[in-house]
């Protein structure tokens, strides 16, 4: 069995949403495919191929992440399924060392995924390098007792209104939070605003509303409910927070007392929120906040100079670091970066390795989000005691990384 690995071209693009789709074990609908077209990249959309039938498919979003002090170009790697009858044949292999020899060659020096298994990219190179909390509360256990002042007002909007405004919002936010991306106009059309009954997982159409203040919108929500009562008619529905950006503290206050004041609801929920969100802190009974953690982002560093370079770093200081790549053996040797608060430089030398560790754990280290001493303890990394503390401290950022939306 021979197996293509290419690009694939518009005629192929229903067979590959489709074999994808089924390999993640939902139907698509052919009626979108046209709006499909608009977010999808041709020319960064791998097909495997066996005798002609995808049996194989992965594929990327082009975007800018924000790291800490700057922001990068970032390969969004998504769509990446294997057909049930082609498993273990190496086929997941050709298709991601094809998609890095792309990133590669486009000048891209990282790339970013959601794992739908956990398992399978560490072996690629990816590291865990930010997570995210699922929030769920009793509405009766939403009192605040620490708040700023909310001069503004909330107040709902048309979708269309939203389209006006939340993109700058969005991006006021996604300039200072590592792990954000840039949205393309398509973006706010196809994945934020399209809105089809199937994709509602039996809540209602969504609801938009603005915080405003002094003329400007400071932030925005986006919500839906899911209506349901007890045997004696009293309300039992659930509010569902799909995403809540929130440029200045008075906006984020303003916009959670806006969700908890909504009638007919006993639970507020919320996926995708920041491991370390002020919520917590605010509330008057923070242990009724029920957190959930669970991985989100993970990266693949593949210009190690061009990344240490590109970020800042909370204090000056200088590393050498020993890099192993398995998987992209041109990335292993030892780096030299000297930086801080105002920039740095990396470059690679012959000096002796002062922390030692695998491209995955560079990943997940570099926005800011895992520790190197918390990983000596796991044995991937090590190093001069010294010099891990360094490190780290160099490393450390805030606010920690965050990615708010699946791709």
């Amino acid at each position: 069995m021979t197996i293509e690995i290419r690009t694939i071209t518009s005629d192929e693009l229903l067979e590959f949403t489709t074999t994808m789709a089924r390999t993640f074990g939902r139907d698509f609908n052919p009626e979108y495919l046209e709006r499909r077209r608009e977010t999808f990249e041709f020319d960064r959309n791998l097909g495997a191929f066996d005798d002609g039938e995808v049996v194989g498919t992965s594929g990327i979003f082009t975007y800018e992440m924000t790291v800490p002090g700057g922001t990068l170009p970032t390969a969004g790697v998504t769509m990446v399924t294997v057909r049930s009858d082609h498993r273990r044949q190496g086929i997941l292999t050709g298709m991601m060392a094809a998609q890095l020899d792309q990133v590669a060659a486009r000048g891209e020096p990282m790339a970013a995924l959601w794992a739908s298994e956990s398992v399978i990219y560490g072996r690629f190179g990816y590291g865990l390098a930010a997570d995210t909390c699922e929030f769920k509360i009793d509405r009766t256990r939403t009192a605040m007792e620490h708040a700023p002042e909310t001069p503004g007002k909330v107040r709902m909007v048309s979708a269309d209104q939203a389209r006006e405004t939340w993109p700058t919002i969005w991006d006021r936010v996604r300039l200072e939070q590592p792990g954000m991306m840039t949205r393309s106009p398509g973006w706010w059309r196809q994945r934020v605003f399209f809105d089809p009954p199937e994709w509602r997982a039996g809540f209602s159409g969504a609801a938009y509303a603005n915080y405003e203040a002094d003329g400007e919108v400071r932030g925005y929500i986006k919500y839906r409910m899911k209506p349901d009562g007890d045997a004696r008619g009293l309300p039992t529905g659930t509010i569902r927070i799909d995403e809540m950006m929130a440029a200045t503290g008075d906006a984020y206050a303003a916009l959670w007392q806006y969700a908890f004041s909504i009638d007919l609801v006993d639970t507020i929920e919320a996926p995708l929120r920041r491991p370390d969100e002020p919520l917590y802190w605010m509330l008057a009974d923070p242990r009724r906040l029920k957190r959930t953690p669970h991985d989100s982002l993970w990266l693949r560093i593949v210009d190690v100079e061009r990344c240490l370079s590109a970020r800042s770093y909370a204090v000056d200081g200088r590393v050498v670091f020993e890099v192993s790549d398995p998987f992209r053996p041109g990335n292993a040797g030892r780096y030299a970066l000297e930086g801080g608060p105002g920039g740095a430089k990396c470059v690679k030398t012959n000096e002796q390795g002062e922390v030692r560790l695998d491209i995955a754990d560079l990943g997940a280290v570099y926005l800011g989000g895992a520790k190197l001493q918390t990983l000596v303890h796991t044995g991937r990394v090590s190093g001069e005691r010294a010099a891990l503390r360094r490190a780290d401290a160099m490393l450390a950022w805030t606010p920690g990384p965050w990615c708010p939306e699946v791709f």
